[in-house]
């Protein structure tokens, strides 16, 4: 026993600078007992970390697509206990239009794709119902076999305000192609970027003029000229100018325009474009020099009804002096 004993040792031990350093066994038992004290705890953190996770978590067989683990959220996600996803197949997670083959479409996306893409997908529940997802899916190794994580997140709430923006701007558009007065949208370059149907009437140039039209080259209407007011709505000053006396250098009609403009600014603040309301004030215009034209005229004419009545009233008092002063000698 003893020289069993020894000889194990001598297996054990390894040469340092010329002598024969023995191991100790019972320290190389100590530190091995160490090793997987830590790493059951790094386990069990990651499966409290894994379990408490707010995102689903799924994980299945890269080959297979047999499900071997998800967390609580998961289950929570599609409205299934754990024993009803692990050792099913990925596909019943997902609505069996989004089923190409034997996997999920975003399944085999990951498979092929850079890890850690993120993808959209839609995920059915156990009562039917459809949930829009982010995917972000990693690949690993266990003893050489391969297997894909998906962290999956519920997107209802983005997709929902994206749907809202979209209803949004689907409105702003039916309102600014329909609207009875010009707009335009001009590049920080000056060039013309849109013109609503409007606009072309308003302005009575052809579409084509507004595509070669530099905002900034075209002549002053007024004192100030509107590629100064232009300029400085790009620096974040909305503007008011008007009534303006126009006339169109392609039909040459004149008419009176009142100009406004107002910078347009993208999602981080930045004045990207300005638009331009171009209002046609012609007719009204006319309409107001008319009814001016008549009030004048009217207060002529009772200027003169008055005059008239004044003479009247005062030629019946003289009238009436005479009857009284001829009725006097009569008597």
């Amino acid at each position: 026993m003893y020289k069993a004993n020894i000889s194990l040792l001598m297996l054990a031990s390894k040469k340092e600078g010329g002598y024969l350093v023995k191991k100790n066994p019972r320290k190389d038992i100590s530190e091995r007992k160490q090793a997987e004290e830590v790493l059951r705890e790094s386990e069990e953190k990651y499966r409290t970390q894994f379990d408490a996770a707010l995102d689903a978590i799924l994980i299945a067989d890269a080959k297979t697509g047999i499900l071997v683990d998800c967390n609580r959220a998961a289950c929570e996600l599609v409205e299934r206990k754990k024993s009803e996803l692990v050792g099913k197949h990925q596909r019943i997670l997902h609505p069996p239009s989004d089923i190409k083959g034997e996997f999920s479409r975003t399944f085999k996306q990951h498979l092929k794709e850079k890890e850690g893409q993120v993808l959209e997908a839609r995920v059915i529940t156990k009562k039917g119902k459809i949930i829009p997802v982010a995917i972000r899916a990693t690949i690993f190794k266990i003893k050489g076999k391969k297997f894909l994580q998906g962290i999956f997140r519920d997107i209802t709430e983005q997709k929902q305000a994206e749907q809202a923006v979209l209803r949004t701007n689907m409105f702003n558009s039916a309102l600014v192609e329909n609207a009875p007065f010009g707009i335009m949208t001009i590049n920080p370059n000056g060039s013309v970027e849109y013109v609503n149907p409007a606009m072309l009437e308003v302005s009575g140039n052809p579409k084509k003029a507004f595509k070669r039209m530099n905002i900034f080259k075209l002549p002053s209407y007024t004192q100030i000229s509107l590629s100064e007011k232009i300029r400085a709505c790009f620096r974040g000053q909305s503007f008011f100018l008007g009534p303006v006396d126009y006339v169109s250098h392609f039909s040459h009609k004149r008419t009176v325009r009142n100009f406004t403009g107002m910078p347009m600014r993208d999602e981080a603040g930045r004045i990207e474009k300005v638009m331009l309301f171009i209002e046609d004030i012609t007719k009204m215009r006319e309409a107001e020099e008319e009814m001016k034209r008549r009030t004048e005229e009217l207060e002529k004419f009772n200027k003169l009804s008055v005059g008239r009545e004044l003479k009247m009233v005062e030629l019946k008092k003289r009238i009436t002096e005479l009857e009284a002063k001829l009725n006097k000698q009569i008597k």
